[in-house]
């Protein structure tokens, strides 16, 4: 009768089954022995999922840069008061009243569209505010 282990017993080390089994007696009846089934290891306990770390915040945009600083103005402002038609000359030629580039300027009012009056000089400079109040019934202008 083959000897079977009893699951108390443990198997013997493979060596030893192996030094047995090439014993060279003759007639020595050459025993095998099974190895014990070997006991259910228990499975590892499935970890719980780790709660996922917060994403880091992202960063905050910079606060708004101010702007850089504007560009010194490169022409002055004519304006004219009381309907009436004005042209601005100099060296480099005619202009209607608005925005103009530096310089001296004569000034001529048309009450009568046919004949320009002499309104006077200005000088503009640069960011500088100029008013032209003129008048159809006594037919001239004041610089402001």
């Amino acid at each position: 009768m083959d000897a079977v282990p009893t699951p108390a017993e443990e198997p013997p080390p493979p060596e030893a089954s192996a030094a047995a089994a090439q014993s060279s007696e003759p007639g020595a009846a050459k025993t095998h022995t099974k190895p014990a089934p070997k006991a259910a290891e228990p499975k590892p306990a499935t970890e719980p999922k780790k709660a996922e770390a917060p994403k880091a915040a992202e960063p905050k945009p910079k606060a708004a840069e101010a702007p850089p600083p504007e560009a010194a103005p490169q022409t002055g402002r004519v304006s004219v008061t009381g309907g009436v038609n004005v042209t601005l000359t100099n060296a480099a030629g005619r202009r209607k009243p608005g925005n103009v580039p530096p310089g001296t300027y004569t000034l001529q009012a048309f009450f009568d569209p046919m004949n320009p009056i002499d309104a006077g000089t200005v000088t503009v400079e640069a960011g500088g505010s100029y008013t032209l109040s003129c008048s159809k019934s006594m037919m001239m202008c004041n610089l402001k």
